[in-house]
């Protein structure tokens, strides 16, 4: 039974590049000279490029009177969205809430969410529904593709169905793009100048400094892992280009009540700070700091792999996951694989993982971390099988092996063992070791 729920050392003597057609990515093979005898030195095996999902925007003109002139009502994200509330006091006001989604059919009716009173509108000179009537007359819908791949939804609650249509006729989306992570940083201020600039710009006499080349999806992320919670807001400079190579500085000092800390960000590019909040030290030494595989032609980050920024490396996933299965058994043998894949390659092994690719454009090579936990029952033993969420009434069985399979924002626990497709995904950053 299975429960589906809803990211130059040393000279060399062979270099070979290949394509990797089924997920689209570019992999290239440095094999270190045999004769060099130093294993540390050596150049990364492989170099995986990713692409990542850009950002889409959503911009709303118009709202009825009691909602206010909104301000831009622009949202962005892969897939934005956005809510507004009426100013009017009561729990139970009236609310417009539009959304976007990937729809590559043709609209009809079917996409009306089954209301009883469907009419052919034009929005913004395409094609749209109106919707309402049961099963909740409270709420009118229209729908609109402003192009063959994507719907946008405008529901009202208590509203006129002309005041939800005029809202979506004054809403426009741009689609989002692609965009190419980069392998190297590019110019960037030295590792010094990034201190100095963080030195400057905070309060106090801190004694410590250590800084790290990334970017800020690895840091905010890594940051999230040890805190629970995410960032402090971030500028516009970091959320809208989160790949893009940054100096991680934490600054420490000792005092009467412990150890206290300051992460600062510096944009690399320019040598500015650009953020700084308190922060607690362990999580700091789980970041990769990637201007080290040139100064020492390692591979650094637990992967015989250089990894392009904006993806977490082996070693900081290890961290953000935990290292251990999300269903974990005491009487048994638990052990959790890393494994860098792409949505495409995920999609065609498992379809549900991203839920028929609504919120997801699984064309996308884009790189994920896929996270296959497994626990096995001890010799004469067996594990109960417990899915997450389960229909009322269901026997628990008795089996040999658990399993759980996650992603970003998604995970799939089944009893057996891994299906064969999970089992046999590419894994595009070999570790450096072995990982049980």
């Amino acid at each position: 039974m299975m429960a589906h729920m809803s990211r130059n050392g040393r000279p060399v003597a062979l270099v070979s590049c290949l394509a990797v057609a089924a997920i689209g990515l570019a992999a290239c093979g440095i094999a270190p000279s045999a004769s060099s005898g130093d294993d540390t030195k050596r150049s990364c095996l492989t170099t995986v490029r990713g692409v990542v999902s850009g950002a889409g925007a959503l911009h709303v003109r118009w709202l009825p009177a009691e909602f206010g002139r909104p301000r831009g009502g622009r949202s962005t994200s892969a897939l934005p969205g956005v809510e507004y509330l009426s100013r009017s006091a009561g729990s139970d006001s009236s609310s417009m809430r539009i959304t976007t989604s990937r729809h590559r059919a043709p609209i009809s009716r079917a996409d009306a969410a089954g209301r009883s009173v469907v009419r052919w509108v034009s929005v913004r000179g395409h094609r749209g529904l109106i919707a309402s009537g049961p099963p909740d007359a409270a709420f009118i819908g229209v729908y609109f593709k402003p192009s063959p791949s994507y719907l946008i939804s405008v529901i009202g609650y208590e509203l006129p169905a002309a005041a939800v249509l005029k809202t979506a006729r004054h809403a426009s989306f741009a689609p989002p793009g692609i965009t190419s992570l980069p392998m190297r940083p590019g110019p960037i201020v030295s590792r010094s100048a990034a201190v100095a600039a963080v030195r400057r710009s905070i309060r106090g006499r801190w004694h410590r400094a250590v800084a790290k080349l990334t970017s800020w999806t690895e840091t905010a992320t890594v940051l999230a892992a040890h805190t629970g919670r995410d960032p402090a807001t971030a500028p516009d400079a970091l959320r809208a280009a989160p790949w893009r190579p940054v100096w991680a500085v934490l600054v420490t000092r000792h005092e009467a009540s412990g150890p206290a800390g300051i992460l600062a960000v510096v944009d690399a590019a320019t040598g500015k700070a650009v953020y700084s909040a308190a922060a607690r030290t362990p999580w700091f030494a789980a970041l990769t700091d990637r201007a080290r595989w040139a100064a020492s032609g390692r591979c650094q980050g637990g992967s015989s792999a250089r990894l392009p920024f904006g993806v977490l490396t082996r070693t900081e996933e290890t961290f953000t996951v935990g290292g251990r299965p999300a269903y974990r058994f005491h009487d048994s043998r638990n052990s959790t694989r890393l494994v860098l894949s792409t949505v495409r390659a995920v999609n065609h092994a498992e379809p549900s993982m991203y839920g028929g690719c609504v919120q997801q454009d699984c064309s996308v090579s884009e790189l994920v971390w896929v996270t296959i936990a497994t626990a096995r029952a001890a010799p004469g033993r067996r594990l109960p099988c417990m899915p997450p969420s389960y229909p009322v009434g269901y026997h628990r069985k008795k089996v040999q092996e658990t399993f759980s399979v996650s992603v970003p924002d998604n995970y799939e626990f089944g009893c057996g063992v891994v299906p064969a497709p999970i089992r046999k995904l590419k894994d595009l950053a070999p570790p450096t070791s072995p990982v049980s």
